[in-house]
């Protein structure tokens, strides 16, 4: 495939499969030997296990939707930088819902293999999730080191 037919690959995965919370197509586009590689997930996930990380996004946000701010790709890879934006209705990794609105920047490096996602890199800026759903205080002032 071109670089601009994975580029297209990524974005119809993003658009109709994650922002249409169609869990039908994005598997679709997920290869059977999909991997993926998440900052803060201990070990790889499967392609099983992601859609399983992504339909409890899904229903923890209702109204999840990512918007792509930069994509560029080379070769097999397409490199993606947006932000994540919903209401926190439901239980999301053990928090109870708050009601609360978030605003998340995320970067995702994903391979693509013969019209198929076969890959992701995913960091999420956590810290930023965990303030705007109050798990943690955002620092208001640098440390005292006296």
């Amino acid at each position: 495939m071109s670089i601009e037919e994975n580029k297209a690959l990524v974005h119809h995965f993003l658009s109709e499969g994650v922002n249409a919370h169609d869990l039908g197509a994005i598997g679709s586009l997920l290869a059977p030997e999909f991997v993926a590689h998440v900052a803060g997930v201990p070990r790889p996930l499967d392609r099983e296990s992601y859609m399983g990380f992504l339909a409890a996004a899904i229903a923890a946000f209702p109204d999840l939707e990512e918007q792509v701010e930069e994509m560029v790709a080379d070769g097999d890879k397409v490199a993606v930088r947006g932000t994540s934006r919903g209401t926190h209705r439901n239980e999301f990794q053990g928090m109870a819902p708050t009601g609360n609105r978030i605003e998340v920047g995320w970067t995702d490096i994903f391979r693509v293999s013969m019209g198929k996602i076969v890959g992701n890199h995913a960091r999420l800026d956590y810290y930023s999730l965990q303030t705007q759903l109050a798990a943690k205080s955002a620092p208001t002032a640098a440390p005292s080191t006296t």
